[in-house]
């Protein structure tokens, strides 16, 4: 398993907020403007690897996104 997070230690979200980023992720299209880029990279992980994996989002102190997919090996050998 590949994960990688990205964290700052900024505000934050407010749950309500983050509440509905979260849902938003789990939803089988974009509908609105907001998140696209989230979304996208979300919808394409479950879609190549399955609902196993994606993106996921926590909000304490700071705000951390985390993506988690399979070890891949290229053809290249990498």
């Amino acid at each position: 398993m590949l994960r990688v997070t990205v964290s700052d230690n900024g505000a934050g979200m407010s749950e309500p907020a983050l509440a509905q980023l979260r849902a938003r992720l789990k939803e089988s299209h974009i509908k609105e403007n907001m998140h696209i880029g989230l979304c996208n990279v979300d919808m394409r992980i479950r879609l190549i690897f399955g609902e196993d994996y994606g993106v996921s989002v926590e909000s304490r102190e700071g705000m951390a996104v985390t993506v988690d997919m399979p070890k891949v090996r290229s053809r290249g050998g990498l």
